[in-house]
């Protein structure tokens, strides 16, 4: 019995509202502020087939003609990319996901610090570019490495 209660009462404790939300560390999110007043829609009118960006990077291989690359594509959705990601015969899709700034994204694919790597930044509304994902083939294994996180903060 007296289990019984105590169980209860953890029941009954944990149950209870927060009042205040979890707040992450500062080193683990970057906040950007924005008004309300100028986020944009969330859906495309209009798809483009062209890749947004392109990062291309011919392999060591005197035989074959074989790249690392990442081309990020536009889906209907305006802040959720397609990604297709090569090396050698290896391909691989998945979605990057881009905070909603009041603004039209704009993307940047560049040579990441180690060989066979690519960092995807995008500008804020300040056009200050921020790193947000690392695309790298390492070990034998394609891996995507998130850098910094980021929120958007509505006053």
């Amino acid at each position: 019995m007296r289990c019984f209660i105590v169980f209860a009462a953890l029941l009954l404790l944990s149950c209870g509202q927060r009042t205040t939300p979890a707040v992450p560390n500062e080193d683990q999110v970057d906040t950007v502020y924005t008004n309300k007043q100028d986020l944009i829609s969330k859906e495309r009118t209009s798809i483009s087939a062209e890749p947004v960006a392109t990062y291309r990077e011919k392999l060591a291989d005197e035989l074959n003609d074989w790249y690392f690359s990442v081309q990020v594509f536009e889906t209907k959705y305006r802040f959720h990319y397609l990604m297709k990601i090569g090396y050698e015969e290896m391909r691989v899709t998945d979605t990057l996901k881009l905070p909603n700034l009041g603004m039209e994204p704009k993307l940047v694919l560049a040579k990441g610090p180690q060989p066979y790597s690519c960092r995807i930044s995008f500008y804020d509304h300040k056009n200050q570019l921020r790193e947000y994902k690392e695309v790298v083939f390492k070990n034998g294994k394609l891996k995507i490495n998130v850098l910094q996180r980021y929120a958007v903060y509505n006053p």
